[in-house]
């Protein structure tokens, strides 16, 4: 996935291989594979041209990603105790975590002090599969190791990162049954809404929205970051959002965790547990309450469309008297029968809770993450021009390619 950043696009990669890394590079013994790649390309029509960033030390040897609590810099409160959650340094000592996937990034601007600054928030999951096999379909419930885990890393320049909480657990975590800490959160699709954004549609909008305003703190804390986020089963998620403001961001709870807001379906809580799903069928169980992701399945079959995968989501600002739009595009069930599993959504900013049906793009694949840079629209009310990455297979070379779709205006 990719974020624009201090102009240049910034892709973030997973399930990639950079070579052999000196303790320099990589300390200890993680698995420093997941890379990252610039780009200063304007034009994708001709596809998108990047630079892979080497080591200062290793020409021709690729910059890993090393996030923390990820990838090195095991934090205390990752250390062996009773419980065993929280982590890959468990049981027996340090464990790299076997499935690392970057999945979801966003540029913040959250206050120090009560000076706002500019920096990269990037969300990355971890899982370890018991017995190493392929796919990661069960989970032990006695491995705390199995557990999906989403981790939060922080960076000034989006190529070093460091801990956005230094004193938490990670932001969204399954623990043990009874599932007292569902995983809503492993895919994270961020979306940075300001002062000016409230104010377009606040006061006389939506109050549970407006109320997410903060008029008490100088003009430049006023937004935050809108998330919405899928989590376990992988694909067979729900669809939830949660809010955390730029006041609240590095902040804990009494409880050990984000400050973060959470939608429940009609206002919103501190607890993630509260969290439901947007678009899920009435009546059917939340597939996050399964061990075994292939327990849950869709009571009918236009339901399938409503289990989430990857996400990613982009506000597209008006210009005109219409409110702004938000676009989501995700990836569903792999055997949907007409082949057409990436689907787009649209939400009107002032209601975020309220995502439109799916449509079709045509595209079958997963990963489809919206590049910022690449968004094509007039200011007004026209269709939505959206260019994003996606992963293909089948028809031709196994691979991550540029995709374009259009999406009408709401």
């Amino acid at each position: 996935m990719s974020v624009e950043f201090q102009g240049r696009t910034i892709y973030y990669m997973g399930d990639t291989r950079t070579g052999f890394h000196p303790l320099f590079d990589c300390p200890g013994d993680a698995n420093c594979n997941d890379m990252m790649a610039i780009s200063w390309d304007n034009t994708p029509e001709d596809g998108v041209n990047v630079l892979i960033v080497e080591s200062a030390l290793n020409s021709g040897i690729f910059l890993p990603q090393m996030v923390p609590g990820v990838h090195y810099d095991i934090a205390p409160e990752l250390e062996p105790t009773s419980s065993g959650f929280w982590g890959d340094k468990t049981l027996y000592g340090y464990i790299e975590p076997q499935y690392t996937v970057p999945t979801g990034v966003v540029v913040a601007h959250p206050t120090f002090l009560g000076f706002p600054f500019e920096m990269v928030m990037l969300w990355y999951s971890t899982a370890i599969h018991p017995g190493g096999s392929y796919p990661p379909r069960e989970i032990d419930s006695s491995d705390p190791r199995t557990r999906p885990t989403s981790w939060t890393g922080c960076s000034f320049d989006g190529l070093n990162f460091y801990k956005c909480y230094p004193n938490v657990p990670p932001f969204s975590i399954d623990e043990t049954s009874p599932y007292n800490e569902p995983a809503r959160f492993i895919q994270v699709a961020a979306i940075e809404i300001t002062a000016a954004d409230f104010e377009s549609v606040c006061p006389g909008g939506d109050s549970r929205f407006c109320n997410l305003y903060n008029a008490s703190v100088p003009a430049t804390a006023r937004g935050g970051l809108l998330l919405y986020g899928s989590g376990r089963p992988y694909r067979k998620s729900g669809l939830f959002l949660a809010y955390i403001r730029n006041v609240d961001i590095f902040k804990e709870t009494a409880s050990g965790k984000p400050t973060v807001w959470y939608w429940n379906g009609s206002d919103w809580s501190t607890n993630e547990q509260d969290a439901v799903s947007l678009t899920h069928y009435p009546g059917a169980p939340l597939c996050d309450n399964y061990m075994n992701e292939n327990e849950c399945w869709p009571y009918v079959e236009a339901d399938r469309i409503d289990l989430f995968g990857e996400l990613s989501a982009k506000l597209i600002r008006s210009a005109s008297s219409e409110e702004s739009v938000i676009v989501l595009m995700s990836n569903h069930l792999m055997n949907d029968p007409d082949d057409e599993n990436v689907r787009a959504r649209t939400a009107r900013l002032s209601t975020p809770w309220i995502v439109s049906g799916p449509s079709p793009t045509g595209t079958r694949g997963y990963g489809p993450y919206i590049i910022d840079e690449y968004i094509e629209h007039d200011g007004y009310t026209g269709d939505i021009g959206l260019y994003h990455v996606i992963s293909v297979w089948g028809d031709g070379p196994y691979g991550v390619y540029t995709g374009y779709e259009e999406v009408a205006w709401p």
